[in-house]
């Protein structure tokens, strides 16, 4: 089995008498499934963590969606006690972060114009503890040791806070016993293979053979995109004009919705 030669890098890195090492390296050593016994050292030697996303091709060799983070480690502590940091795509967020007073709201990850959002705020930069460890735990994975639980993508302290509450609930879905259960159902690549479903793009005209994927809907807009005829992949979507769309259109009528064609401003239906 090929291993990942970074990991072996980042091992030395801890052996060398500084007292801190930035490296560069790929996010996967934080939630692989596997990586709990390296975890465990790794949380008491890390300071800081910023997770990058590759949208604006800094490192132009690897793909866009490419995620890779900027660690500094120190030496060994009793607990466990970093920064970290997500949702980043230049490396200016991180200084304005810093230097940010806390005042105002905090931005998302792309603006009202659809721009990835670069600015700082004060509130991004994560504190992490044994106890925010402890949380992430039992939210993400229940009877894990919290020591070397996966790091999830916190974007900032408000929904660090949101996931706090969460935690302390006072009931879980396991405490419903036989009331609840659940069922990973198909792998779809594996029951196509099979024959026990099959891909086919339609518009069909009641709900039960209508099978609802990512691009159909979006926050707040349950009619956002709609499958290209020959549609293969999730990028071969039409977004959906709500503004020509008719108000008694409904998904299951069989009939194409119209949407804007590609580089012009003409539609089709």
């Amino acid at each position: 089995m090929a291993s990942n030669v970074y990991k072996t890098f980042v091992l030395q890195a801890w052996n060398l008498q500084t007292k801190a090492t930035g490296l560069l390296h790929p996010h996967s050593l934080f939630d692989d499934p596997r990586g709990q016994s390296l975890r465990r050292e790794l949380y008491r030697r890390l300071r800081y963590h910023f997770r990058f996303s590759n949208q604006f091709m800094l490192f132009p060799e690897i793909g866009h969606r490419v995620l890779y983070s900027i660690n500094v480690y120190g030496p060994k502590r009793a607990e466990p006690r970093f920064v970290s940091m997500f949702n980043l795509f230049h490396a200016s967020t991180v200084a304005q972060a810093f230097a940010h007073d806390g005042g105002g709201p905090v931005p998302g990850i792309k603006d009202d114009e659809n721009h990835w959002v670069v600015a700082g705020h004060k509130r991004r930069l994560v504190q992490t503890t044994s106890e925010e460890l402890r949380m992430y735990a039992e939210l993400y994975d229940p009877g894990t040791d919290p020591a070397g639980a996966k790091l999830p993508a916190v974007h900032s302290e408000d929904a660090a806070e949101v996931l706090r509450m969460l935690s302390e609930g006072p009931r879980r879905l396991q405490d419903f016993g036989d009331d609840f259960h659940y069922s990973a159902m198909w792998h779809e690549s594996g029951a196509q293979k099979q024959g026990i479903i099959r891909r086919h793009t339609a518009f069909p005209n009641a709900g039960a053979p209508w099978i609802l994927s990512g691009p159909h809907f979006f926050i707040g807009n349950p009619y956002f995109k709609t499958p290209n005829e020959g549609c293969k992949t999730k990028g071969d979507y039409s977004r959906m004009d709500l503004t020509v769309l008719p108000e008694d259109y409904c998904i299951f009528h069989g009939k194409k919705p119209l949407v804007p064609r590609y580089g012009d401003h003409r539609f089709h239906g």
